[in-house]
C-alpha cells in the first residue's frame, strides 16, 4: 500500500495499527460478552459451559484466522504494538474467560493450575492452530474441511484441558483413543 494513501486516510501508521485493534476488539465483544453469560450460569455444570466456551473459542477463531498471526507476530515484539495489543484484545479475553477457568479449577473440571498460563495455552492452541491450518496438508496429504477443522480443534480442546471425570460432571471420553478403545471392546 502507498504510505501516502495511509497517511490519508488514518494520519498515521500508528493510526492504522489502532485502527486495525478497533476492528479486531469490535469483532470480538460479541464472544466476550458470551463469555461472562457462561460464567454466570451457574445452574448448568461446569464442564459443559467451558465445552461450550471451547466452541465459541474455536468459532471465533475460525471466524477470522488472520487474527492469530496477528497475535503471534506483534506477541514476539515489545512497545507500543504489543501494549495496544494486550489492553484491547488479550486482556479484555482473558478477564471475560478467566472466571470461567477459575469455576472450572474449582469444581475440579480442570487441573489447579496456574490460570494464565492455561489461558495462553488455549489460545495458542487454536489461534496458530488455525492460522497454520494450510500447513496441515503437508503432514496428512490433504488440506480438512474447515468446518470438520474447527471440530477437531474443540475436540482437542476438551479432550486435553478438560477432565474427563469429575465429581458431577459426567464421564465422557472424547479422545480419538477412547473411541478407538470402545469401538475394539
Amino acid at each position: 500500500m502507498d504510505p501516502a494513501l495511509v497517511i490519508h486516510h488514518f494520519g498515521s501508521k500508528e493510526a492504522l495499527w489502532e485502527a486495525v485493534i478497533d476492528l479486531q476488539a469490535l469483532y470480538l465483544k460479541s464472544y466476550l460478552e458470551d463469555f461472562k453469560a457462561l460464567e454466570a450460569q451457574t445452574e448448568v455444570p461446569v464442564r459443559a459451559r467451558l465445552e461450550i466456551a471451547f466452541r465459541k473459542i474455536a468459532a471465533m477463531t475460525f471466524g477470522d484466522p488472520e487474527c492469530g498471526m496477528l497475535i503471534a507476530q506483534i506477541s514476539s515484539e515489545r512497545g507500543a504494538k504489543l501494549d495496544l495489543l494486550v489492553e484491547r484484545l488479550l486482556r479484555p479475553t482473558y478477564d471475560a474467560l478467566y472466571p470461567l477457568l477459575l469455576q472450572a479449577a474449582q469444581a475440579k473440571a480442570i487441573e489447579t493450575q496456574q490460570l494464565d498460563v492455561l489461558y495462553f495455552m488455549i489460545l495458542n492452541a487454536v489461534t496458530m492452530s488455525v492460522s497454520y491450518r494450510h500447513v496441515l496438508g503437508y503432514f496428512n496429504g490433504d488440506l480438512q474441511d474447515v468446518s470438520q477443522l474447527k471440530e477437531n480443534m474443540t475436540q482437542f480442546l476438551i479432550a486435553n484441558f478438560l477432565h474427563e471425570s469429575a465429581p458431577g460432571l459426567g464421564n465422557r471420553d472424547t479422545s480419538t483413543q477412547g473411541k478407538k478403545a470402545k469401538e475394539t471392546k
